[in-house]
C-alpha cells in the first residue's frame, strides 16, 4: 500500500522515563509508521513529555487532561479520551482509522469513538485478561473482595472493546486464544513483538566478574502477576549455597515495600539490589553485565522483557 494514512492513536500514559512492555511496543509501532511516511495523531496522558520519543515532523501529540484519581484513572481516561478524540475528528475529516494501544482502557475509548464516527478500529491486544492478571488496587481494606468486584465490572467492558474492533492484532497465540475465547468470531492476526538485535546483543567482551560469582537480573513492574516474590524466594535458596550470587531488580510498583521486606526476612539484603525504574536504553547494559535474566511471570501475553 502506497497511500499515506492519517491515523489517530489512543495511547494513554506514556512516560519516556518509564516504558513498560506495552509502551515499548506502541513506541516502536509509531516510529515505524512515521518512518514510512504516515501522518499520526497521538492522544496520550496528561502531559506531552513523550514528544521526545518521536523526532518526526509527521506526528502530533495531544495530552488528554483528566483527574488522576487513584484506582479510577483508567475509567476516567477512557471517557476523557473519547471526548477529546471526537472533538478533534469534527475538524479533521481526513482521518482514515483509529488505533487503540490495548484492550482497556484504550480499546474501550476506541470502540466508542469508531461506533460514533464509523471509522475502522484497529486494536492491539497485549493481554486481554490484564484486567484480571494485572489489577492491583491500592485499597487497604478488603483488597481481595474489591479486586473481585472490579474484575466483574471490567470483564464486560473488555469484551465490548474487543467486539468493537474491526481487527485485533495479537502479540502471541496466547493473546489471540484468550481474545477469541472471550468474543468468538473476531477477525484477528498475530503480530509478535520483535527485538532490535543491534541494541540487544551479547557483549563481545568477557564479563569482568570474579570467579565463582553469578549475577541475575530482572526487569519488571512490581505487581503480583510478574512473580518477583517467587524469584526472590528462589534466589534466597541459591544465595545460601553461592555467596557470590547477586540479583538486580529493575522496576517499581505497588509491591515494592512487600518485596523489600521479603528480601530482609530471607536475609539476602546484601545480595539483592532494587534499581528502581531504569530507562529502556539502559536495559541492554544491565543484561550484558548479567549471567542470567529471570522473569517468572504467573501469566504473560508476550512480555517485552523477554
Amino acid at each position: 500500500m502506497n497511500k499515506k494514512l492519517n491515523i489517530v492513536h489512543v495511547v494513554g500514559e506514556l512516560d519516556p522515563n518509564d516504558l513498560g512492555g506495552a509502551e515499548i511496543h506502541i513506541v516502536e509501532v509509531i516510529r515505524e509508521l512515521l518512518r514510512r511516511g504516515h501522518n499520526l495523531h497521538l492522544f496520550v496522558g496528561a502531559d506531552d513529555s513523550c514528544k521526545c520519543l518521536f523526532p518526526f515532523e509527521n506526528v502530533k501529540v495531544y495530552p488528554v487532561k483528566y483527574p488522576a484519581i487513584k484506582n479510577l484513572r483508567s475509567f476516567i481516561f477512557a471517557k476523557a479520551a473519547r471526548r477529546e478524540v471526537l472533538k478533534f475528528l469534527k475538524t479533521h475529516p481526513e482521518i482514515d482509522l483509529v488505533h487503540s494501544k490495548q484492550v482497556f482502557p484504550q480499546g474501550l475509548a476506541g470502540t466508542k469513538i469508531c461506533k460514533k464516527t464509523g471509522l475502522p478500529h484497529y486494536l492491539t491486544v497485549q493481554n486481554p485478561l490484564a484486567y484480571i492478571e494485572e489489577l492491583v488496587l491500592q485499597i487497604p481494606l478488603l483488597p481481595r473482595f474489591v479486586n473481585q468486584v472490579m474484575q466483574n465490572v471490567l470483564k464486560p467492558l473488555a469484551k465490548k472493546a474487543l467486539r468493537g474492533a474491526d481487527v485485533i492484532a495479537c502479540v502471541s497465540t496466547y493473546s489471540e486464544g484468550r481474545s477469541l475465547a472471550m468474543v468468538p468470531g473476531l477477525k484477528s492476526e498475530i503480530v509478535p513483538n520483535g527485538v532490535d538485535t543491534e541494541k540487544f546483543s551479547p557483549s563481545k567482551q568477557e564479563k569482568n566478574m570474579d570467579a565463582g560469582s553469578v549475577r541475575l537480573c530482572t526487569t519488571s513492574t512490581l505487581i503480583p502477576r510478574n512473580g518477583i516474590d517467587t524469584l526472590i524466594r528462589g534466589f534466597a535458596l541459591v544465595a545460601k549455597k553461592h555467596s557470590g550470587a547477586h540479583l538486580d531488580i529493575a522496576g517499581q510498583g505497588p509491591l515494592e515495600a512487600d518485596l523489600r521486606k521479603l528480601v530482609k526476612d530471607l536475609d539476602v539484603e546484601k545480595q539483592v539490589t532494587f534499581l528502581g525504574t531504569i530507562k529502556h536504553e539502559e536495559v541492554p547494559a544491565l543484561l550484558r553485565k548479567s549471567h542470567l535474566f529471570v522473569r517468572p511471570s504467573r501469566a504473560e501475553g508476550f512480555g517485552g522483557s523477554f
